[in-house]
């Protein structure tokens, strides 16, 4: 596995408190890392100059506070190796995370990606996030709608291929990483899976993937990917358009709470592609949008 070179992209913001175990984390892999980028997107606090002092071999990257899609895509765009791993600074992986991906790139070299099970930490619990199969290379869009089993800290990509999509979308500030595992599955469907959960996503109020949107830019995201969708020259899979109502029922739940009846007006849905609780659940919300004029 020698020819599996990987560059870790690390997006942080006032990470001081965190950064060292998810660097000790990457320092400590049985397959060790060739090169490790930390984008350090406007800190005010001190957390470059803790990696400057106790990790010399990091390549520190410096961008004014434009949010983690941006930063992801500054470290993809200066990466030199052939495979990117992405990892938040308030999270961290298990040491076997980077030769397990590697082995499965290894046996399937045709994938374009490849992701882990993973491990949530909430409070004084942990869920596991795994689909139920064996190691191997599934359709992304056959298992998408069951379980979000792809993750940003337990992914990994062949580097020309997530810059063949123009990486994250910087104008979301919430869900630029299923935006771009949707696009990513149309070019690419394939996936790789390991059966092993070695990535653990950290959750709280502060992490950089915990972060609260209006519906407006849910609106909008769930739009660009229908448009994205239909334009494309491949067919769509049935599993895609299960997702896209997945995200439809979570917004449509959203604006029932928030009262945001109006909202649903700029949602752009072909029928077609709606199943009926949502067909139902966009009547009721502009009914009430209709009586409040």
């Amino acid at each position: 596995m020698d020819n599996i070179t990987i560059s870790v992209i690390i997006p942080t913001f006032n990470s001081i408190k965190h950064i060292e175990k998810c660097l000790n984390s990457v320092y400590s892999q049985s397959k060790p890392a060739d090169e490790i980028i930390v984008v350090d997107d406007g800190s005010n606090d001190e957390t470059c100059k803790l990696i400057q002092e106790k990790y010399p071999k990091v390549r520190i990257v410096k961008q004014e506070n434009s949010g983690p899609a941006k930063a992801r895509n500054n470290g993809v765009s200066v990466a030199s190796c052939k495979y990117i791993a992405f990892l938040d600074s308030d999270d961290f992986w298990d040491e076997e995370h980077l030769k397990n991906l590697s082995s499965v790139f290894y046996s399937y070299p045709h994938i374009k990606w490849a992701a882990t099970p993973y491990k949530i930490h909430e409070k004084n619990k942990i869920i596991l996030i795994q689909p139920h199969i064996s190691q191997g290379v599934i359709q992304y869009f056959d298992f998408a709608y069951k379980t979000p089993f792809v993750w940003t800290g337990c992914v990994m990509f062949e580097t020309e291929a997530i810059r063949s999509l123009n990486g994250f979308n910087e104008i979301y500030s919430r869900g630029e990483d299923i935006d771009l595992w949707f696009r990513f599955a149309m070019k690419f469907p394939l996936t790789g899976i390991t059966t092993s959960p070695t990535a653990n996503y950290i959750k709280s109020s502060l992490s950089l993937t915990n972060k609260r949107s209006s519906p407006d830019i849910f609106v909008s995201r769930i739009n660009n990917t229908i448009s994205y969708m239909l334009n494309s020259d491949k067919p769509y899979h049935t599993g895609a358009v299960k997702l896209i109502n997945i995200w439809i029922r979570k917004l449509l739940v959203e604006i029932l709470k928030k009262k945001q009846w109006n909202t649903v007006r700029n949602l752009k849905v072909p029928k077609t592609l709606l199943n009926s609780n949502n067909k139902a659940l966009i009547s009721f919300c502009k009914l009430f949008s209709k009586n409040s004029e």
